[in-house]
């Protein structure tokens, strides 16, 4: 395995370095090392809007139920969301194609967090619900952060299942 493994480090196939870990031999890539350092911006704006918008879905009944609104329409402010999602998401990708993948990335933060504050200020159901199109609107940039990780300029430092498997795992 030694052998096998500093043959593929000679063809610049995988980088290897050993490390001590619990008083094991471990071999351990910095192909690896790079891909985390590459992902982790991406990530971290994914996980930013995930928890805004479960923090958002966990509080709104009770905030929209103090303001006296119905059932129903608690259930619009709620699906306003998936709506703008569906809506927006070819859109963001293509302005993403663009303007770029950070930027469209660093607007939608900005932006979901703007409509986090407004459904946070608003006192009547009618603004909860448009805040809340607007935040859906917004997080439709989790499609935008997919197609960052599978750009050639991720390609390069981490392999693509890998990256959308955590980036999947860091959006749930």
């Amino acid at each position: 395995l030694l052998l096998f493994t500093n043959a593929l480090a000679y063809q610049g196939h995988i980088a290897l370095s050993r490390r001590r870990k619990f008083g094991k031999l471990v071999l351990h890539s910095t192909r690896q090392q790079q891909s985390d350092t590459t992902l982790w911006p991406v990530q971290l704006c994914v996980f930013a809007q995930m928890i805004g918008e479960g923090i958002a879905i966990s509080s709104l009944p009770m905030h929209m139920t103090l303001l006296g609104a119905s059932p129903a329409a608690c259930g619009l402010a709620v699906s306003s969301f998936s709506v703008a999602q569906l809506v927006c998401c070819p859109l963001l990708v293509e302005a993403s194609e663009r303007l770029g993948r950070v930027t469209v990335l660093r607007i939608c933060l900005l932006g979901a967090t703007i409509a986090n504050l407004g459904i946070a200020a608003s006192s009547t159901a009618v603004t909860i619900s448009f805040c809340r199109f607007i935040s859906g609107a917004f997080a439709a940039s989790v499609p935008v952060a997919q197609a960052a990780v599978t750009d050639d300029d991720y390609n390069t430092t981490t392999s693509t299942p890998l990256a959308l498997g955590r980036l999947s795992a860091t959006s749930q």
